[in-house]
């Protein structure tokens, strides 16, 4: 009998049988980090296709990635300008038949001044053409809900210099219409690029996991055009811990549930319905937030942090409930099949309702006792150090390339229904690979010219014919994955 059946009596039932009840392994890839022949400066939509292939060659049928929503010219993929338009830099310029702006193997970080050049090019290719064909015009009334709000953001964002919002000047204009236009025929090209992705992936039966950020900036078209949906006085944050002995204060602007749930939770399905265009599965960062956040006043200065903040409900027997509702919601309201993140201080209602609900928690090597069948195993996050470099920190030492191995066969014989690993992890196996301090996507609490930029030591050719591909395989094949 299939020891994971449970799942099949809980409201994610549908949504696992979409997907098929079997273990699975994954990869988690940073779009900007791959690169390819044809990319333009940054791994592009187009180039998942190779990543797809790789996928299939090595037996991954999970491809994860980090949120591709518009970061504007901030470029901190869980600070989006808003959490339904994606980022015009990851748009393909091959099909617009513009010769490819090669990486260079020794160029280890992103450059993201590309954003400006791909930007002016679009625009030339925009200005070329009587943009008629009623695809275009059926996209923008399909997505009225938000994207009309998220062009003229953009196009006030630009005029003020990319303030915020905030300090805009009270009269402005909202009349540029070709402006205005051209934000929406990007965001209409990104949509046809990563609709043709997921098709190609449902061809070569991998899932594609998409993480949709929904604490957002401040700074954001979401909150500028919803302000009734989040409250303006308070940051969300986390309170102090171990890894933080200030806490946290994230600059994002807390949810307000109540006038969600009073609006039938609109917003969210709205949000929803636009990601299932591209996503099987999606990941809910910060799932503990739903349950209850941590805010801090905005006033309070810098340098104290989350320090005097307060969760809110304050009631501590409110958490379980809206956690429940919140999720219920979340799985009623979308085909796609919910991943969440718990990582941080979990409350005890936390666990109970995720696993009532059929719903995954992670589960970090570095701190896990166990692996409940209803999790997902992992080495590292985008947000810690990758395998090696915690090894080192433990045994004042790097592991040896059959050590690295050894770990990845134990992650993916774990009792966890998925191991999705970052494909980092899997390329430490390459004996050319010692630096791993350099392989770190993001350090939390840093500003650094570093963090979010780091590139695969490869491009996605050698990738296919890398001569680790077998061996990764047969640790999948083995783990009955």
């Amino acid at each position: 009998m299939n020891k994971y059946q449970f799942l099949l009596s809980t409201p994610a039932k549908s949504r696992w049988q979409r997907i098929s009840l079997r273990k699975r392994a994954g990869i988690i890839v940073p779009l900007f980090s791959v690169y390819s022949k044809k990319s333009f400066g940054i791994g592009d939509i187009l180039d998942l296709k190779k990543v797809i292939d790789w996928c299939n060659l090595c037996g991954f049928s999970i491809l994860q990635l980090l949120p591709l929503n518009d970061t504007g010219f901030n470029f901190f993929p869980f600070s989006p300008q808003s959490s339904f338009a994606l980022d015009p830099i990851y748009l393909s310029l091959r099909k617009f038949k513009v010769k490819a702006k090669g990486v260079s193997k020794n160029n280890l970080y992103v450059d993201y001044k590309i954003k400006w050049e791909k930007l002016k090019i679009l625009r030339e290719i925009f200005l070329k053409e009587k943009w008629t064909n009623p695809k275009f015009k059926n996209f923008q009334k399909e997505n009225s809900y938000w994207l009309k709000d998220y062009c003229l953001y953009r196009v006030l964002k630009q005029k003020f210099q990319e303030k915020s919002w905030e300090n805009w000047p009270q009269s402005f204009q909202k009349n540029n219409q070709l402006k205005i236009e051209f934000q929406a025929w990007l965001q209409w090209q990104i949509f046809e690029q990563v609709k043709e992705v997921k098709n190609y992936a449902q061809k070569h039966k991998i899932l594609l996991v998409g993480d949709l950020p929904w604490l957002l900036s401040f700074d954001s078209a979401d909150v500028w055009s919803h302000k009734e949906f989040f409250d303006l006085e308070h940051s969300a944050g986390a309170p102090a811990d171990a890894f933080s002995k200030k806490g946290q204060k994230w600059g994002a602007a807390p949810i307000n549930w109540q006038k969600i749930f009073d609006d039938d939770f609109l917003y969210f399905k709205e949000k929803l319905r636009y990601a299932e265009n591209f996503y099987d599965l999606f990941r809910i960062d910060h799932v503990l937030g739903t349950f209850r956040i941590w805010k801090v006043r905005r006033k309070e200065p810098e340098e104290n942090k989350g320090l005097n903040g307060f969760f809110e409900p304050l009631d501590e027997n409110l958490w379980e409930e809206q956690g429940r509702r919140t999720l219920k919601a979340f799985i009623k309201n979308t085909k796609m099949f919910p991943l969440v993140e718990d990582l941080g201080t979990v409350p005890d209602c936390c666990p109970k309702v995720l696993k009532e609900l059929g719903l995954l928690g992670m589960k970090i090597q570095r701190w896990a006792r166990q692996y409940p069948l209803n999790s997902v195993a992992t080495l590292s996050t985008h947000d810690t150090s990758n395998w090696p470099v915690y090894f080192k920190k433990e045994f004042n030492r790097y592991p040896t390339k059959v050590e690295i191995e050894k770990k990845l066969k134990e992650m993916n014989k774990a009792d966890s229904i998925f191991s999705i690993n970052l494909i980092f992890e899997w390329l430490f196996l390459d004996e050319k690979i010692k630096n791993y301090e350099i392989y770190r996507i993001n350090t939390p609490g840093t500003v650094s010219e570093k963090n979010w930029r780091i590139r695969l030591p490869f491009s996605l050719e050698h990738l296919m014919n890398w001569h680790k591909n077998k061996e990764i395989k047969k640790i999948i094949k083995r783990a009955n994955r």
